[in-house]
């Protein structure tokens, strides 16, 4: 912390000669007007404005940060002291010792209270200056020069509250320590009602729960337009991101296969298409949703595409080969399923005999031979190899075919 505190004294004196400079250029803007008149409202000074309240912020901010270090550095300091009082609290015989070392626990834990409450305060009020802010900036065009100076401003509060939120995440630690170990020595707050009890019990569990929530997963840059120039900002993913993400997908794709099958049962019953059919053209509808539901994931989750281009480049090395196969089998079947040469319920016979086709899937067909024996053949065989089909253009042999046994209708 004192190497962060000389780090941010540097960048103190940087940020303070760039405001006298600021200073000097806003002055001489002034000095342009005839004497005795108000400056008229150009765009050059509403300009020079912006960059002067920006930099007052950041030499503020940058004062605050130190001196919240300091007040890090003291906490840290007494630490080791209140450790040994815990010490003397268990060890010591006598009743004057015990009491000591527990009172001394005891104002250092009202401290660390009162502390918490100061910073909660002030975090609430730079979160407040930084909607303010942000309010400004959605007001402004996106071409307009003041937007780069609101954006500096706004990086200087973050820093604020930054620093507020680690100066709360000690102490609260520290806190939540001392409240235990005076719970543990002090009978009047060991009696403490089932109620209190229970409140504090919901109170930890929820907030324990919502720093599971905000834990964050994946972090990423993304470019943005900031007066006129791009600009790179960092965006994280939750794992509470994620776990809406993927409930959502799940609903959504349970609802749509729970529609899905009513929607082919209604169509089997009417008989408008075979049920064999209805079955391969409903699992590659539900590819399609799987697909659309899991770009309307990314969006939500504000995951560009582009974050999976290393992925993508990894997989197409490592597992190329491995999935040759696999992708010639899938593009044949939906060669297979949209050219409609070979439907669900043609006989067929691809050089190991003739066979009902009961099923066309996305990497293979089911091929039911007379004798009752079902052939997974993957869809790539229907392009590669001679087909024989006794159902194409001849309804009369399909006829024969379905009348007979399989063997019988081959030799006919």
């Amino acid at each position: 912390m004192r190497k962060e505190i000389t780090t941010i004294a540097k960048r103190q004196k940087e940020a303070e000669t760039t405001r006298s400079k600021q200073q000097i250029a806003l002055e001489q803007l002034l000095k342009s007007a005839p004497e005795g008149t108000q400056p008229e409202p150009t765009p050059e000074l509403a300009l020079a404005n912006a960059k002067l309240e920006a930099g007052d912020v950041k030499i503020e901010s940058l004062q605050f940060i130190s001196e919240k270090l300091e007040s890090l550095i003291q906490l840290e300091s007494y630490i080791p002291e209140v450790y040994l009082n815990r010490k003397i609290l268990i060890e010591a015989k006598d009743k004057e010792t015990r009491d000591r070392a527990f009172d001394f626990i005891q104002s250092n834990y009202d401290r660390l209270k009162a502390w918490e409450i100061v910073v909660n305060n002030e975090l609430a009020a730079v979160n407040a200056d930084i909607s303010k802010q942000e309010s400004r900036a959605s007001a402004i065009a996106v071409d307009d020069l003041r937007l780069q100076p609101l954006s500096d401003l706004r990086n200087a509060l973050s820093d604020k509250q930054t620093i507020l939120r680690r100066v709360l995440q000690t102490s609260s630690y520290q806190s939540r320590i001392l409240k235990r170990w005076l719970t543990n020595f002090d009978s009047s707050i060991a009696d403490i009602p089932i109620q209190e009890k229970a409140k504090s019990l919901i109170s930890s569990a929820w907030k324990f729960t919502k720093q599971i929530w905000q834990f964050p997963v994946y972090e990423y840059e993304k470019d943005v337009m900031l007066g006129g120039e791009k600009n790179t900002v960092s965006r994280w993913v939750g794992l509470g991101d994620i776990f809406i993400g993927l409930s959502f997908f799940s609903i959504a794709y349970f609802l749509a296969n729970r529609i899905k099958d009513r929607l082919r049962n209604f169509i089997v019953s009417h008989k408008y298409i075979a049920e064999a059919q209805a079955k391969t053209l409903s699992n590659w509808l539900m590819i399609i949703v799987g697909f659309f539901l899991a770009i309307a994931t990314l969006n939500y989750l504000a995951l560009p595409l582009t974050v999976f281009a290393f992925l993508g480049g990894a997989l197409l090395i490592g597992v190329g080969f491995g999935t040759q196969t696999l992708i010639k089998n899938f593009i044949s079947g939906i060669i297979v399923l949209f050219e409609r040469k070979i439907r669900v319920g043609d006989i067929v016979d691809i050089g190991g005999g003739p066979g009902k086709i009961i099923e066309i899937n996305t990497r293979s067909s089911i091929l039911r031979s007379g004798d009752g024996k079902e052939t997974l053949v993957p869809n790539s065989l229907f392009l590669e190899n001679k087909v024989t089909s006794f159902t194409l253009s001849n309804k009369k042999s399909g006829r024969a075919s379905k009348s007979l046994p399989l063997s019988q209708s081959h030799r006919k």
